[in-house]
């Protein structure tokens, strides 16, 4: 299905779709700036390339506590939700809204850093790290280097 989808948005969506996933390929990147300290790393469909229109930035995020994050970002008076976690593995899932885009930062104990993350159908699931997002904002294709973990 993941292929279609992106045949079907080469085909019909072209330079549109292309600036679409820029455009939130940049908020990951200034996101993911703010949230350096938390070991960032961009990953789901904006990652990939299928993202639409509505699409949502995924960023994990490793820590020793979730309330680090939390901490952060009523610092910086950045207002979040709390989202339920897609994964047993996930502490904790907050939700917040960049220039109208929903962003979530789904955040894991800094010991699964170093852990292979995979979809249910047990393909590896890419991320990157933010010099690997800025790489792929660079490229003239903008596509996704099939390593797995953009390091």
């Amino acid at each position: 299905i993941e292929a279609e989808i992106g045949v079907y948005q080469r085909l019909f969506q072209g330079d549109e779709h292309s600036k679409e996933i820029d455009e939130l390929r940049r908020k990951a990147v200034d996101l993911m700036v703010i949230l350096q300290p938390y070991h960032p790393y961009l990953t789901g469909s904006v990652l990939e390339g299928s993202a639409g229109r509505y699409s949502e930035i995924d960023l994990q995020l490793f820590v020793d506590s979730s309330k680090e994050v939390e901490i952060f970002l009523l610092n910086q008076r950045i207002e979040y939700s709390h989202s339920v976690p897609r994964s047993e593995r996930a502490e904790a899932v907050l939700t917040l809204s960049m220039d109208d885009t929903d962003c979530n930062l789904i955040i894991y104990p800094i010991r699964e850093e170093r852990v292979v993350f995979k979809t249910r159908s047990g393909k590896i699931r890419p991320r990157a790290r933010l010099d690997a997002v800025r790489k792929l904002l660079l490229s003239p294709l903008g596509e996704l280097d099939k390593c797995g973990d953009g390091a």
